[in-house]
């Protein structure tokens, strides 16, 4: 292997593993009173000044988009408000593995829309892939009981997972556009702040900024948490490609699941940790044969930008 492609794969790999610390700061930040679509405001100011910032340095033509092209920006940005959301929210009332593991079921939601959008055949290999994510799944979370906050976070997580699906086609959409990666998921993130602001308290958010205790989990959660790592995965995308880049992300389960070890306590049996392999080698296997099969059909370049969170 090239020593700069291993050094590439060691940079998103850490880039993968930041997002496992996204409960810490999530958590942190509702235990100071902030409310879900808050964070997800706090989080989007701070990401959307970086890559604006970052676009600025590389010229401003970054910001350039066609009128027509807007309603992409909106829509998918609307998906990634709603995943983000979805996603803070189970992560309150779940243990971060369980609510990363769920979300991480994107995949499959994808294969279910190109199934609808761009005709994608029903395989054996497929229909397999979706048993054994579905015969893992029940080893991770057992069949839930009653109508709990746990069955709440369960099926909050699997609605992230869903408008995270979605928010991922739009990137490979916009990309068909030809616009430049960071140009997408600037607008994106843009809109997906502009949406937060009718449903969130702008004094809450004003003094978690000015508030020193909570501060650092803002910069740290939409800086190094967001902005930095999709930086590294989009660079990631055109010079190792996307599927590698998307093998090496399940290692954020693992990342999470050792965050919510260390720092909470959270603890799988054995069990529950055969179910996440067994989910994390499925979405793995699925992850890259359907990404291929949706490049096609859309005629995507063969190097393509695919997000992550």
């Amino acid at each position: 292997m090239d020593r700069k492609d291993l050094l590439t794969e060691l940079a998103v790999l850490i880039a993968v593993c930041l997002f496992g610390f996204i409960g810490l700061c999530a958590r942190a930040m509702h235990d100071h009173g902030l409310t879900s679509m808050e964070i997800v405001q706090l989080r989007m100011i701070f990401a959307t000044g970086v890559l604006a910032l970052a676009i600025c340095i590389g010229g401003v033509g970054g910001f350039r988009i066609k009128l027509k092209d807007l309603w992409i920006f909106v829509l998918f940005g609307l998906f990634k408000n709603l995943s983000d959301l979805t996603f803070f929210q189970s992560q309150v009332t779940l243990t971060l593995s369980l609510s990363t593991l769920l979300q991480m079921t994107a995949p499959y939601y994808v294969l279910i829309l190109s199934l609808v959008l761009f005709r994608e055949r029903i395989t054996i290999r497929k229909i397999g892939a979706m048993m054994l994510t579905f015969v893992g799944l029940i080893l991770v979370i057992g069949i839930p009981q009653g109508s709990s906050m746990e069955s709440i976070g369960m099926a909050l997580a699997l609605v992230s997972g869903l408008f995270y699906s979605t928010f991922c086609i739009g990137s490979k959409i916009i990309d068909n556009r030809g616009y430049r990666p960071i140009t997408g998921i600037f607008y994106m993130f843009l809109f997906s702040l502009l949406f937060s602001l009718p449903f969130s308290d702008p004094s809450a958010v004003v003094g978690a900024i000015s508030n020193p205790d909570i501060l650092p989990y803002c910069v740290v959660l939409g800086v190094f948490l967001t902005a930095l790592p999709f930086f590294v995965m989009t660079w990631g995308t055109t010079r190792i490609g996307a599927c590698k880049v998307s093998t090496i992300s399940v290692m954020e389960a693992v990342s999470t699941t050792l965050v919510g070890f260390v720092f909470f306590g959270e603890t799988l049996s054995p069990i529950n940790m055969v179910g996440m392999i067994v989910v994390v080698a499925s979405i793995a296997l699925m992850d890259i044969h359907i990404r291929g099969r949706i490049r096609k059909r859309i005629h995507l370049p063969a190097r393509v930008h695919d997000p992550v969170r």
